[in-house]
This record gives structure tokens, C-alpha cells and sequence, in this order.
């Protein structure tokens, strides 16, 4: 008789999207550009400001990027849990990639609304899927019951929390040159600065602050290579015995 494992491996790559976590996805950027086209609901506007543009581009980006850092690594954590985790990285490249594409008609609406070209949206698409990158990662970790969740975690949370309220504790008490630094290191902050209008340049810019996500990324995969062929060993014994 299969066991869920089993079934989990036949399973499509796509199927994710039609999952709850795909309609989940659906809903924080249908929540992001409604953010977008009503951010008096969330803010006052500054006197003098009314009358910019719409906010849509970059509060999408932010609900993307908020989904990634706080929603896809708990999916994954639960489906460990479940026993449902055998192959992880099929499933998980193809559902993120599948994501993106959906995300295309939201895109073409809140560049619309935002007064934005196209150079916006593929900067603003090409930051979130940097910053994907770590959840990613993050997500192998949770889902193969690797050592060091807690860490895992707490990453996840400095990046998602930490990183801007540093970002507004700079802005209070630090140099500016300081709280600049922590505004391009904050995914969310630094979301919102690439996603607006009539930006330029097809890719965010400085490319360090790019490139830091897919770096740190990279490390936890690094380290992940290396913790998981002691816990296969572990296991293997624990089912000889």
C-alpha cells in the first residue's frame, strides 16, 4: 500500500498552485494591491501628497515578499509535520515559478494604477524573486527536519520584522548614512523603494542589496549539504536496529 510519501512524489510540481497555499498567495496580493489603491486606509498621506501616484506597484511587491518570508516556510513546516515532504525541490521551484507567472496580470494592473513603466515591474518581479530565494532554502530545512529550526526561524523573522524596525530605529536615532543601509537590507523596505514609479534601470540597484538574499540563501544551502547526509546516516542506522 503507498504511503504519503509515495503519493506526494507522483504528485505534479504545478499542484502546489492549486493547493491552499496558492489560494492563499491569490489573496495576499489581491490584499497588497487593495492596500495600493487605498492607502489612506493604512496611513494618512502627507500634506501636499494626495495627489501621487497610487502606491499599487509597491504595496504588491511588499505582499509578495511578506507571503515568501512568512507564509511558504510554515507550509513547509507543516506538510514535515504531516509526513507528506519526500521530494522538496521539484515541487517548490516549479510552485514559485508558477506563482510569478500568476502574479502577471496583478502586475500589468498595479503598474497601471501606479503610473508605472515596465522597467518598474520587472525590477520590482526580479527583487522578489531574490528575496524568495531564502524562504526557499529556508523551506528544505523545515521540511526534511534538518538540525537548527529554531535558527532557521529566527532568520526568517529578523529579515521579515527585524530589518525595518532597525530601519525606522536608524531613521530616529542613527545617521541617515546608516538608515540608508538598513533601507536597502530590509526586504520590505527596500521592496517599496525598487517598486516605484519611473525608476530607470531594469534591476534594482545597488546590486549588492540585490544580491545579499540569494548570498545568504546560498549558505543555508551550503550548510544544509552538509547536516543532511549525518541525518540520513542517523536514520539509516535507526532503521537497520
Amino acid at each position: 500500500m503507498p504511503q504519503t510519501g509515495d503519493r506526494e512524489s507522483s504528485v505534479s510540481p504545478f499542484s502546489a498552485v492549486w493547493r491552499p497555499e496558492g489560494a492563499l498567495y491569490l489573496v495576499f496580493c489581491l490584499a497588497g494591491l487593495a492596500a495600493g489603491l487605498w492607502p489612506g486606509a493604512i496611513f494618512l498621506p502627507r500634506a501636499g501628497h494626495a495627489g501621487a501616484p497610487l502606491p499599487a506597484l509597491q504595496a504588491l511587491a511588499v505582499a509578495q515578499i511578506a507571503f515568501g518570508l512568512l507564509v511558504q516556510p510554515l507550509v513547509a513546516l507543516r506538510r514535515a509535520r504531516s509526513g507528506a515532504v519526500r521530494r522538496y525541490w521539484p515541487g517548490a521551484v516549479a510552485s514559485r515559478a508558477a506563482y510569478l507567472f500568476l502574479t502577471l496580470p496583478f502586475y500589468i494592473a498595479a503598474a497601471y494604477l501606479a503610473d508605472a513603466v515596465a522597467a518598474d515591474a520587472v525590477r520590482a518581479a526580479i527583487y522578489v524573486a531574490c528575496v524568495w530565494t531564502l524562504p526557499l532554502v529556508a523551506g528544505a530545512h523545515l521540511a526534511f527536519g534538518r538540525p537548527g529550526r529554531n535558527v532557521v526561524m529566527l532568520v526568517l523573522v529578523l529579515a521579515a520584522l527585524g530589518l525595518p524596525a532597525a530601519h525606522y530605529i536608524a531613521l530616529e536615532f542613527l545617521t541617515p548614512r546608516c538608515a540608508a543601509f538598513f533601507a536597502r537590507l530590509s526586504p520590505f523596505t527596500f521592496a517599496w523603494i525598487v517598486s516605484g514609479p519611473r525608476g530607470g534601470c531594469w534591476y534594482p540597484q545597488p546590486l549588492w542589496a540585490l544580491l545579499v538574499w540569494p548570498a545568504v540563501a546560498a549558505a543555508g544551502l551550503c550548510l544544509g549539504t552538509l547536516i543532511a547526509p549525518g541525518r540520513k546516516g542517523a536514520q539509516a542506522g535507526g532503521h537497520q536496529t
